[in-house]
């Protein structure tokens, strides 16, 4: 099978047909992910490229948390517009989905990438809180409209409770600090696009703005459950306690650094 003539999906696109080892520089590359679809003669369907065994084997990867960037360094790292293209992807797919896709994306790009994809997702998340005003409801705090509280507002509601995650990410899940950091940025851009959105609605408690604020909360709420279940490997029970403490501490967290500003 190694040495038929291979063809893979880009999209919605068919591509090929390319040699086997072709086939492994493009996972090299990090342009075929484990998802996406591979095909050669002698196949009776299309296959996911991480269920090809010659295709996905160990020269490839060291554990089973490792994934095509694990190979040396200069051929697995990715060019900061690489990265953001991922993250754009990976952000449609969560928008589709945004519980059932996430344990799906975080595999699919592979724990470093995904790692990058969350600290994109972290970025995007602190600029939505900056733009979204000094208004923060869960701080319970409404601050004057300037630079400076601006900045305030967003050390409070965008900051904070990405520690609260990434710290509760090394106490009750097995440690990787890949899984923690995709998490609390996909799980916590929703909230976040929501505070960005209810702004431009209206006041906080406006009849627009409430909705969405509501909306953002709950698919926060859902998507750290499910990375609890999936991606930190913790029993249900424990992932319907976990979730809310970390909302519980992360609201904590942030009242106190209001009232100390």
């Amino acid at each position: 099978m190694t040495d038929d003539q291979w063809y893979y999906a880009e999209g919605n696109v068919q591509r090929g047909p390319v040699a086997f080892q072709e086939l492994k520089a493009l996972v090299r590359e990090g342009r075929i992910r484990r998802r996406d679809l591979v095909w050669c003669q002698g196949m009776e369907a299309w296959k996911p490229a991480g269920k090809v065994t010659h295709l996905w084997d160990t020269t490839l990867h060291a554990d089973a948390e490792t994934s095509p960037d694990d190979v040396p360094h200069e051929a697995a790292r990715l060019a900061p517009l690489e990265t953001l293209q991922q993250a754009w992807q990976t952000f449609v797919a969560l928008a589709r989905d945004p519980v059932g896709h996430l344990h799906e994306e975080y595999h699919a790009l592979g724990p470093r990438r995904a790692a990058r994809v969350g600290l994109v997702f972290m970025v995007a998340g602190m600029l939505c809180v900056w733009l979204g005003g000094p208004t923060s409801i869960l701080a319970g705090q409404t601050l004057p409209d300037s630079f400076l509280w601006r900045t305030v507002s967003l050390l409070v509601v965008g900051v904070l409770p990405l520690l609260v995650i990434l710290a509760a990410g090394q106490l009750l899940g097995d440690g990787s600090l890949h899984q923690s950091v995709y998490l609390a940025g996909a799980a916590l851009l929703p909230l976040s696009l929501a505070l960005a959105v209810g702004a431009l609605l209206g006041s906080g408690t406006s009849m627009f703005a409430l909705p969405v604020y509501l909306l953002g909360f709950c698919t926060t709420v859902l998507m750290l459950y499910q990375g609890c279940r999936e991606l930190w490997g913790l029993a249900s029970g424990m992932a319907t306690l976990a979730t809310p403490v970390m909302l519980v501490a992360s609201a904590w967290a942030m009242r106190l650094a209001a009232a100390i500003f």
